[in-house]
């Protein structure tokens, strides 16, 4: 299963089994995140050099190979963003 398909099973899922409050809660935190400016990302058309990472099933995932594609969006932890950088 692809990891869109499985993130939609998911959200689906999440909201059907969360209690309204629960929820909002939940929706609040991501907007407080957001608005805290300790997400940072690349902006639309910003340059940046190609990395490689495995995915949720262990296969390499190119950046470049992706964006060939169409838009991404990428949530890296740490570590991740270490060991890519490293690598390059």
């Amino acid at each position: 299963m692809r990891l869109n398909t499985e993130l939609s099973v998911i959200s689906r899922e999440f909201k059907q089994l969360t209690p309204f409050e629960a929820m909002q809660a939940f929706e609040r935190s991501i907007k407080e995140t957001q608005e805290s400016g300790l997400v940072i990302g690349i902006a639309e058309g910003e340059k940046t050099k190609d990395f490689t990472l495995k995915n949720h099933l262990s296969e390499d995932i190119n950046l470049y190979e992706e964006l060939e594609k169409g838009p991404i969006m990428s949530r890296l932890e740490p570590y991740d963003i270490f060991r890519a950088l490293r690598n390059l």
